[in-house]
């Protein structure tokens, strides 16, 4: 057996926008949002809050590196 890991951070402008916004789409937009509707463990209401923080952390020069 092996182990290993691996470190992602979206520090810059760009790289924030680019992770955050795709958070933002997967929240209300895709099988993710489908599956935490069907299985209970959120609504709409709560997918659109959590875009709405994924988007707000992308606006924030110090969004480093976790929203």
């Amino acid at each position: 057996m092996t182990s290993s890991a691996s470190v992602w951070c979206f520090a810059s402008d760009a790289e924030r926008e680019w992770w955050g916004e795709s958070w933002a789409v997967r929240m209300t937009e895709s099988s993710f949002a489908a599956h935490a509707i069907e299985s209970g463990v959120a609504n709409l209401a709560d997918l659109k809050r959590m875009a709405a923080g994924w988007r707000e952390w992308v606006q924030d020069l110090n969004g480093y590196p976790f929203p």
